[in-house]
């Protein structure tokens, strides 16, 4: 049985990494479903807020991409609707793969260069449509909406959920859509990390691009409340709000002077694991994730995460693998750190342990696979579990 073809259009891709989930979600998929599924993913020539090109890259034509997939990376003054719509026309494809909403070259184009053929559309929001996502921006995300409702650009797609909370986002806006869920994929399965961690010491690490959604800033008002104890925060993203940086900039110099914290710009996906098992706890009070994959990645390295309760991952106390809290309560996250904290060793291996059995249970689970293939081989999948990342999540982990 030949593998179908599948287009897809998303803004940055390999070798980029600093958009963070939606490559890593796109690039699990393209590795797991390469013996099901040819992907030819168009994508910019640069990587997120880069100025210049990946070097020894060529442009404007299809290269192979690994051994199964092909990849056109188009520069700028080809990312318009004629640019685009060329390189399209010169593969076949029986499925159009749209990741994220909002995007004008990647996500909007691609809906009108497609219009004759939306039963072939399949568009992945990315978390684009969370609560969290539409209220930063607002009066520019309404005026989308309203254009989109306007030329009908959504009408007759179908739509890729990843979760029980974006298949409600979806439904809110579009009540008449055709959903298809599967969670997201993850990379292979790594091995279990002991815990270093000593007492009255903590080392954490928060790893998201600099902006308000991903709340670096509450997490930096959290530790500046901890003032016993020696704790190491670094920081690790891409700071895509100056301004928002600058008030992280500022709270930073006067944290009191047990707390050390220092940032890096960038942090290569392939070292994100090795980084994780380096710390003690992953620390992101996000505002909202529609998966997540940092923090399945610390779960994999056998680290614990202090999250916010805006993403997939609950009921993490039972599970021993962390907490996840209300950012409502900016009381229970210093309290959990100063807990933390004063653990020994011995007390934060079983939480290492329950990080990494939540990892492994989700990791290995075969289901997910075939959820994939389903959402891209025209697959009635008759679900054995809830319809649910949610719940699966709760499943999987017990």
């Amino acid at each position: 049985m030949s593998r179908p073809d599948v287009l897809v259009y998303i803004d940055w891709f390999s070798p980029g990494f600093r958009a963070g989930g939606p490559i890593r979600s796109m690039l699990n998929l393209a590795e797991q479903l390469a013996p099901f599924v040819r992907f030819n993913i168009i994508t910019r020539d640069r990587d997120y807020l880069s100025d210049s090109a990946y070097p020894d890259i060529q442009t404007n034509t299809w290269l192979d991409f690994g051994e199964k997939h092909r990849i056109h990376y188009v520069s700028p003054e080809r990312c318009d609707f004629k640019g685009l719509k060329s390189a399209g026309h010169e593969v076949s494809y029986s499925k159009v793969y749209i990741n994220g909403f909002l995007s004008p070259r990647f996500s909007i184009l691609p809906l009108f260069i497609h219009r004759d053929e939306r039963d072939k559309v399949i568009l992945a929001p990315r978390g684009m449509l969370r609560s969290s996502a539409t209220s930063l921006k607002p009066l520019k995300k309404s005026l989308f909406y309203i254009f989109s409702k306007l030329f009908d650009l959504h009408k007759g797609i179908r739509f890729h959920a990843t979760d029980e909370q974006e298949l409600e986002d979806i439904k809110l806006r579009f009540p008449r859509a055709h959903v298809r869920m599967s969670p997201n994929l993850s990379r292979p399965m790594t091995e279990f990390c002991q815990s270093r961690k000593e007492l009255g010491s903590l080392k954490i690490v928060f790893i998201g691009r600099v902006a308000p959604e991903k709340n670096l800033l509450f997490a930096l008002k959290a530790l500046n409340k901890v003032t016993e104890g020696k704790i190491y925060f670094q920081s690790y993203g891409a700071v895509y709000d100056q301004g928002y940086w600058k008030s992280c900039q500022d709270l930073s110099s006067k944290l009191p002077e047990n707390v050390k914290h220092t940032h890096s710009d960038n942090l290569h996906p392939e070292e994100v694991i090795h980084i994780l098992q380096g710390h003690d706890l992953l620390f992101l009070p996000t505002l909202g994730e529609n998966f997540g994959h940092v923090i399945l990645e610390s779960f994999m390295a056998s680290r614990p995460v202090l999250i916010s309760d805006q993403t997939p991952w609950r009921n993490l106390e039972i599970k021993s693998a962390g907490t996840e809290l209300s950012l409502n309560d900016p009381k229970a996250f210093r309290e959990y750190l100063a807990a933390l904290l004063m653990m020994s060793e011995e007390e934060h291996q079983k939480l290492c342990e329950g990080a990494y059995k939540v990892a492994k249970s989700f990791c290995e689970d075969e289901r997910l696979l075939t959820e994939a293939k389903a959402l891209f081989l025209d697959r009635r999948i008759e679900p054995t579990y809830p319809d649910s990342i949610i719940p699966l999540i709760d499943l999987v982990a017990d």
